[in-house]
């Protein structure tokens, strides 16, 4: 083959690269997806768009390290006393009538539900189910909502319709239980949604 071929080959693959890098760059600009794919690099050599409408992958990962570095941390409950009786009370529930459900605290909403809609999903994202139960496929069967002595504080009264529409929507019922509540009564309840009998 003409050297003068190769030549011109090796030219056009190379202007085809610095398109499709700077398509991807420029009409992505939004996400960090697809900009990852070029920032491979060792730490010192790293992609900056003009905009500064994308923050680098590896630029927002090692900034993030550095204030967990920098940070303290401790424990803390993940359960208060009255929900933590609740939840022995379910356990106890489940032990003795039903081995195919199982229980879960503290879920975050976008753990069992799904949206197509991305500005939907993240506005119920991160908002957290007090109790949900799973049958065993792994499927949200029933979301349980304790309503104690702090919690209509705030914003909780917006935060909670958040969850009860986007529950409904998605065929997961919810049964909230306030604090002084009747077990016998909260039991038969929950038994009747999860399909369990004595």
């Amino acid at each position: 083959m003409n050297i003068s071929i190769v030549i011109l080959l090796l030219l056009l693959s190379s202007v085809a690269f610095c398109l499709r890098l700077y398509w991807v760059l420029g009409t992505n600009s939004g996400t960090t997806a697809k900009v990852y794919q070029f920032q491979k690099w060792p730490l010192k050599r790293k992609w900056a768009l003009t905009d500064k409408k994308v923050l680098p992958v590896i630029e927002r990962k090692t900034s993030e390290i550095q204030l967990v570095l920098d940070a303290t941390f401790s424990k803390q409950k993940l359960m208060n006393r009255q929900e933590y009786g609740l939840y022995v009370n379910l356990e106890r529930m489940f032990k003795d009538h039903s081995r195919k459900m199982r229980l879960f605290s503290q879920v975050s909403l976008g753990e069992i539900l799904s949206s197509e809609d991305k500005p939907a999903f993240f506005a119920i994202n991160s908002k957290r189910c007090d109790f949900v139960i799973i049958d065993q496929f792994g499927l949200p069967v029933l979301v349980i909502e304790y309503q104690g002595r702090g919690h209509f504080q705030g914003n909780s009264a917006g935060r909670d319709e958040v969850k009860r529409i986007a529950l409904k929507k998605a065929g997961v019922p919810t049964i909230e239980v306030l604090t002084n509540f009747n077990w016998p009564t909260v039991e038969k309840e929950i038994l009747l949604y999860c399909g369990a009998s004595h």
